[in-house]
């Protein structure tokens, strides 16, 4: 299992780093891990200072003040952790580091901007969420409990989207703690019978992508319920996992660039805006 971890000093991106540290199961026996720095380029004004011979060194010294901020985090890093970085626009060098890396996952730290706020803001991390095709596990502000994941939940529905996370899941069983709880979430809009808010437990039509899930988990070991939220989507997902306080939501992403997904509505970057639980985009 390959690890790419974009850090930059801040400590939303630390977190994510902290999160490896408190969750070693999840990654799997032996992971390779990759911390990597993302430097946007010098000014003419400051690059006039250095001559060519010392630019690279510049550079290796900026993101050498960066890597310092985790030797507390991984005191004893081994060969299976490596620092490197990369220069150029943010998101666009982690995305190609990343994929030069051959990630199996990326994990990085996120501050939640609002759709709206981050397209005109900017976020690097929902740039990276909306234009990488590898797995990426969003942290947020509170870093997760060093125990074990014990209750978890999927966003399911018949789409594609839904079929990846069922791939991941047959793929990757082994990363979740035998025994654990999964809550499988399907959203249905609300009605003047079912309220916004309203949760049933429902059971998934056989054959169906959430019916394959669930037999999937149940095949592992896991426990699972399924369970229909009736309102909006990202809003329903996001409330659901925050007043039962899931460990982990995972959930299928279709990957449209920022702005056509702050255009025409996505699931995940509303999920990603909204929700405090460590989220799990399957791409």
């Amino acid at each position: 299992m390959r690890i790419f971890i974009p850090i930059d000093g801040s400590e939303r991106s630390l977190n994510a780093v902290r999160y490896v540290a408190a969750q070693p199961a999840f990654l799997g026996d032996d992971p390779e891990i990759c911390l990597f720095v993302a430097l946007e380029p010098a000014s003419a004004r400051i690059m006039t200072a250095f001559n060519p011979q010392t630019e690279d060194e510049f550079y290796r010294e900026e993101a050498a003040g960066v890597f310092r901020l985790v030797d507390d985090i991984f005191p004893n890093r081994s060969d299976k952790v490596t620092v490197t970085y990369g220069v150029g626009p943010i998101a666009e060098t982690i995305v190609k580091a990343a994929d030069a890396y051959k990630a199996d996952f990326v994990i990085m730290g996120t501050t939640g901007k609002g759709s709206f706020g981050g397209l005109l803001l900017g976020s690097v991390s929902q740039e990276v969420v909306h234009e990488s095709h590898r797995p990426i596990l969003l942290i947020r502000e509170e870093v997760p409990s060093i125990l074990p994941m014990d209750y978890l939940a999927i966003a399911v529905d018949n789409s594609d989207h839904s079929r990846r996370v069922l791939a991941f899941l047959q793929a990757h069983m082994d990363h979740f703690k035998p025994g654990a709880q999964f809550d499988l979430i399907h959203v249905e809009k609300a009605t003047p019978d079912k309220p916004v808010g309203t949760v049933e437990t429902t059971p998934f039509i056989a054959g169906s992508v959430g019916a394959l899930i669930e037999s999937t988990l149940q095949h592992a070991g896991m426990k699972t319920t399924t369970v229909t939220v009736y309102g909006e989507p990202g809003e329903s997902i996001a409330t659901y996992c925050e007043q039962r306080s899931i460990d982990m939501v995972l959930m299928g992403s279709h990957g449209y660039s920022m702005l056509v997904a702050s255009l025409v509505g996505s699931t995940a970057l509303s999920v990603e805006t909204l929700c405090e639980t460590p989220l799990f985009l399957v791409r």
